[in-house]
């Protein structure tokens, strides 16, 4: 098998904040003969090139507005960085990268794409969003491997119409030295917020979107309140900060360094209604030593396993008992329950399992060439 540093191009529509790319980012971290090409220009993470050494591209598309120069772009994009493989990342990526290929006939460079959502309720979308779903799917058995990180996406994609013989499951990885218990900023961030150390805090970390159903679980929180005077809900994510009115209800908007928020926090909750794949701030949080409740999207059944509360998509009567329920949770019972959640995710979702798992895919690809 080869052993030596391989050049991967990786394609990502942009690099906001957000689940995939911080596992892209993860990848480059530790190889650095990888480059980077965002289709969208993004202020959040512009410094990436920087602080990681790793080459960096930008096509300068706008999010919306189709562009054709973007097949030229990206095809010198290919010539100048000269991969060996080229890596997209979810839908808009895979599918420009694909039709560059037969555009231009640069077929001979190994594929992988990167399908990271499961249900997709494409309702609740654009028209585009449909158009370059469908895309992707007529497109499907080019590349020379499909990775999906979690099963429920594989069979997604695969009912879907997604054809190809090789598909990979690579739940994403967790970085559990950047994401663990600090008594530290819990004690700075409760002071900041007045918050009491015997309050129980409850933390979201998603943007605003169909897909996260902040709509339930505010009405959740808030019927669950009226019961427990002494809880807190948390958010972090993009657009957030529109529920800061909210009783009880700490909005913080967009955050760079999540890794400081989760430690604020005892319980960490995912309401997505559809979509997830493997859910980034669940495996966070829970690494952070937070006590899982989730909805059963997704592969969220084998992320929690046991170690926290599972309830079905958009269900408000069973989300506010879960709430009600580990608020009960006496301190010793919660402070072993951290301590349990925590060793989950090192054990089953650690950052070295996934970064493995990337580099024999790549390895195998190189060797076949």
């Amino acid at each position: 098998m080869t052993n030596r540093e391989i050049k991967v191009l990786h394609i990502i529509s942009s690099l906001g904040i957000g689940g995939a790319e911080r596992q892209l980012l993860e990848i480059v971290k530790e190889n650095k003969s990888h480059g980077i090409c965002q289709l969208i220009k993004k202020e959040s993470w512009s410094g990436i090139s920087k602080v990681t050494n790793n080459q960096f591209f930008d096509l300068g598309m706008r999010k919306g507005i189709p562009d054709p120069r973007a097949f030229w772009y990206l095809k010198k994009t290919i010539e100048i960085f000269k991969p060996e493989i080229i890596h997209t990342w979810m839908y808009h990526s895979s599918l420009l990268e694909v039709l560059t290929r037969k555009v231009f006939k640069n077929d001979h460079i190994p594929l992988v794409w990167g399908i990271r959502c499961s249900d997709m309720d494409t309702k609740f979308y654009s028209t585009q969003l449909k158009l370059v779903i469908n895309g992707c799917r007529f497109f499907s058995s080019v590349p020379n491997i499909i990775v999906s990180n979690s099963s429920a996406g594989e069979r997604f994609h695969k009912n879907l119409g997604f054809y190809n013989e090789s598909y990979k499951i690579i739940a994403n990885g967790i970085n559990t030295d950047k994401f663990k218990p600090e008594h530290k900023i819990r004690i700075n961030f409760r002071k900041r917020w007045k918050i009491n150390a015997s309050t129980k805090v409850f933390l979201c970390v998603a943007r605003v979107d169909p897909m996260k159903d902040h709509s339930t679980l505010l009405k959740a929180f808030t019927e669950a309140k009226k019961n427990f005077k002494d809880i807190v809900l948390v958010l972090a994510g993009k657009n957030t900060n529109k529920y800061s009115n909210t009783d009880g209800v700490i909005a913080l908007g967009q955050c760079d360094k999540v890794e400081e928020i989760y430690p604020t926090a005892d319980f960490i909750i995912s309401s997505s209604a559809f979509g997830e794949g493997f859910s980034n701030a669940l495996g966070e949080g829970m690494s952070s030593g937070l006590i899982p409740i989730s909805t059963k999207v997704g592969d969220a059944e084998s992320i929690v396993d046991g170690k926290g509360i599972l309830i079905e998509p958009k269900d408000l009567e069973g989300l506010k008992s879960a709430i009600e329920k580990v608020s009960n949770i006496d301190p010793k019972s919660l402070k072993n329950k951290t301590i349990q959640v925590r060793n989950h995710i090192i054990e089953k979702y650690s950052r070295s399992r996934m970064l493995k798992a990337y580099d024999k895919i790549y390895n195998d690809l190189v060797d076949i060439k």
